[in-house]
């Protein structure tokens, strides 16, 4: 049996909305549902990823150079996104990166905001327990129906047959106490793709000393370096194909420093540290950016056309 004593308090774990607090200014956000343009060159700026391309084209009217977050959103960073970004952005950190680009470096999508029942009673749970159970399953098959509802479905009827897997109701998760302690008692966690492909649960999962099994995925690959079960197909997930996981899984718990917001707050500042004394484009890249730009958008409304 695996003894396991959360050591992280919850206001020291990812958590979306301390993202936007770690930012100079916010442009968008669920709080603020409006355009600020009111922030300065050098700032870091957080915006709602739902409004991420009328930030870009406010960004290319100025000179400013910012370092970009954005988050609060199931919507993906995106090759489409991508395409659109300026040059006045030094770097975007952003959840949900399903492309790889060169200035784009993947965040956490983290634990709820502050109000979640789940974040706010995580830290009820700094007991020591014994992780003597392999595999819970609790979640909502209603928030993806086409990848989840099966998924749940599946691993119900085994449920009743191996009893190895734990499965509760849906409606029985959330902040209550029971689905926390049963999050600690068991050695993996089903974190199965929800509205977007990283889900809280994965996070919660590990906050707590689970392992989380998610599906293989672009979005994820950013954090193989941490305890995550990947599969190709859920249908991999057996006792013995856990037990196999389980050492390797074990050594990577090395990494969890990955979960604590400071990790990502001194990543985000010194990139924003690098941009002292450059602030603002200069002229000459300010023209050339903007003339390639037009170019480009030229180009795309005449190939729409044809």
């Amino acid at each position: 049996m695996i003894a396991f004593q959360n050591t992280f308090p919850s206001e020291a774990l990812v958590r979306c909305d301390l993202f936007e607090k770690a930012c100079d200014n916010t442009y968008w956000s669920n709080f603020h549902p409006y355009a600020n343009t009111h922030f300065k060159a050098g700032d870091i700026v957080f915006c709602k990823t739902d409004e991420v391309l009328r930030l870009f084209e406010y960004l290319r009217l100025t000179r400013k150079r910012i370092v970009l977050v954005t988050g609060e959103s199931d919507v993906p960073c995106d090759f489409f996104r991508q395409q659109f970004l300026p040059l006045n952005v030094e770097r975007w950190f952003a959840s949900n990166v399903t492309h790889p680009h060169p200035k784009v470096t993947a965040l956490p999508l983290g634990l709820g905001g502050v109000e979640d029942p789940v974040t706010l009673n995580i830290d009820s749970q700094k007991f020591d327990i014994s992780r003597d159970q392999w595999l819970y399953i609790n979640f909502r098959p209603e928030t993806n129906p086409a990848v989840r509802q099966r998924i749940y479905d599946s691993f119900k009827v085994r449920a009743q047959q191996e009893h190895w897997i734990t499965c509760d109701l849906p409606s029985n998760h959330g902040g209550n106490k029971e689905f926390l302690t049963q999050l600690k008692r068991h050695r993996f966690v089903l974190a199965p793709p929800g509205n977007g492909i990283d889900t809280h649960r994965l996070w919660e999962a590990l906050a707590l000393g689970s392992y989380p099994i998610a599906l293989r995925s672009s979005v994820l690959e950013p954090f193989e370096a941490l305890p995550i079960l990947l599969v190709e197909h859920y249908d991999e997930v057996t006792l013995d194909f856990l037990k196999k996981n389980l050492l390797e899984l074990q050594t990577k718990q090395q990494n969890l420093f990955v979960l604590q917001m400071d990790f990502w707050v001194q990543k985000i500042n010194g990139i924003k540290l690098s941009l002292r004394g450059k602030e603002k484009l200069t002229w000459s890249k300010w023209v050339s950016a903007s003339f390639f730009y037009g170019l480009s958008m030229t180009k795309r409304r005449v190939l729409k056309k044809a």
